[in-house]
Order: structure tokens, then C-alpha cells, then sequence
């Protein structure tokens, strides 16, 4: 049996968001980095570090929807089988809505963007350590990745777990899907989150006071 198209389609639109970090982030990037300093001014700067952090944090989300699903697939089919294609377009839908609002949040006001001290690249300004930028810093780091890395490490323990037990009794070949693909997807998404782009607004290494 193929795998899901609704999986199928969580793993293209993660896709999509390195797409869009290889296309946009590094390009400005390397030009600046070439340039010694940033050199597309203040809306370049502005529009640079939000999408940066759009993908960033759509891509969190995504990889939290994609490890919620390899646990309903594999250790809940019961709950897992009755998904429909609706409801996988709507927890996708909910993963880019989310990294809208986080990343437009600067632009209006809450905490800001400013070039990195290497000028190499854009970021949320650290050196302004503000009420504003520390109630935006913690707020975003609880909810898009200290509450999906504890959802991600739930469900990939579990499936661990179930898929351990199974090999022990030698019952896999009961199981009714194709494991051959199912597992593949499996291993492969948590390579792709150890390799995955760090939290944009952790990506200066700069100190919060100038």
C-alpha cells in the first residue's frame, strides 16, 4: 500500500519552507556576508528576518504535525485510519497561519528586527533587551519549540516503543500497512529535524546587551 497522500503532502509543503529559506534567506545572506555589511536597508532587512522566521517556524510546525501523524499511523491506526484528508488540511493550514502571526509580530510592534552584528544578516534586534523583545522571545520559544519538542519526543518514543515491541513478537507482517514505507518516512523525518534550521531568532549568536 502507497503511503497516505495526506502524508504525502505534510512532507511537500516542508519542502516548500526550505525551499523558501534556500531561495530567499541565503541568497541576501551570502550577498551581504560578500558585501561586509547588510546592504539591503531597512525594508530588506525587515522583509528578510520575517520570512526567515515564517519558514523557520513553519517548518517547526510541519515537522510537529508530521510526528503526530507517524504516531497515530503507527501505534493508534484506530484513531490514525479515521483522519480524512480534511483533517490533515487543516492542521497544515493551521502550521503556516501560526508562523504568519509569529513572524508579522515584529513588524507591528512587538519586539523588532534589526541587521545582526556581523551585518551578515537580519534577526529580531537582541541588543534591544526590552520588555517587549523578552515577553516576544519567551512566547515564541515555549510555543514553537519547547511545546513541540516535547510532542515530538512523545510520539517518537511511543513509536520506538510500539515498533520494538513488534519486531519482538514477529508480528509485523499482521499489521495492516506497508511497513517497508511506513518506517522509511519514519526514520527519515527525524534525521530531517536534527538537520532542520534552528529557531530564526536564535540564529545571532550575539549578547543581549550591546
Amino acid at each position: 500500500m502507497m503511503l497516505r497522500t495526506a502524508t504525502n503532502a505534510i512532507i511537500i509543503n516542508l519542502a516548500f519552507t526550505d525551499i523558501g529559506v534556500a531561495g530567499i534567506g541565503y541568497p541576501m545572506s551570502a550577498a551581504s556576508d560578500l558585501h561586509g555589511s547588510w546592504k539591503f536597508g531597512y525594508t530588506g532587512c525587515q522583509i528578510y528576518a520575517a520570512l526567515n522566521i515564517f519558514f523557520g517556524m513553519t517548518s517547526i510546525g510541519l515537522l510537529t504535525v508530521v510526528a503526530i501523524d507517524r504516531y497515530l499511523t503507527i501505534c493508534r491506526p484506530d484513531i490514525g485510519q479515521k483522519l480524512t484528508t480534511v483533517s490533515y488540511t487543516l492542521v497544515i493550514v493551521a502550521a503556516w497561519l501560526n508562523a504568519v502571526f509569529w513572524s508579522s509580530m515584529p513588524m507591528v510592534g512587538w519586539a523588532g528586527c534589526a541587521p545582526d552584528p556581523t551585518g551578515a544578516t537580519c534577526t529580531i534586534n537582541w541588543r534591544n533587551n526590552d520588555t517587549s523583545f523578552v515577553s516576544y522571545t519567551m512566547t515564541v520559544i515555549t510555543v514553537n519549540f519547547i511545546i513541540p519538542l516535547a510532542v515530538m519526543f512523545y510520539c517518537y518514543y511511543n513509536v520506538s516503543v510500539t515498533v520494538k515491541r513488534y519486531k519482538a513478537s514477529n508480528c509485523l507482517d499482521s499489521i495492516n500497512m506497508d511497513w517497508s514505507d511506513q518506517m522509511g518516512v519514519t526514520k527519515v523525518v527525524p534525521a530531517r529535524i536534527t538537520i532542520s534550521n534552528q529557531l530564526p531568532m536564535t540564529a545571532s549568536s550575539a549578547p543581549l546587551n550591546p
